[in-house]
């Protein structure tokens, strides 16, 4: 599974495998899949705040 908020070159993906993904919602998982999943949620939030910032600026 991956996600991104754009295509093409440059487009950053924050993927997460099947099988983690059960493993999390499973409750398992372990502190690799937390730090990814709060990576991806660190990324996302910039990308918000890049995008208010943009907004703004014009």
């Amino acid at each position: 599974m991956s996600v991104s908020d754009e295509d093409g070159p440059g487009a950053s993906f924050h993927e997460i495998s099947w099988a983690d993904f059960d493993a999390t919602a499973r409750g398992g998982g372990g502190a690799r899949i937390v730090h990814q999943l709060r990576r991806a949620e660190r990324s996302r939030r910039l990308l918000l705040l890049l995008g208010i910032y943009e907004t703004a600026r014009k």
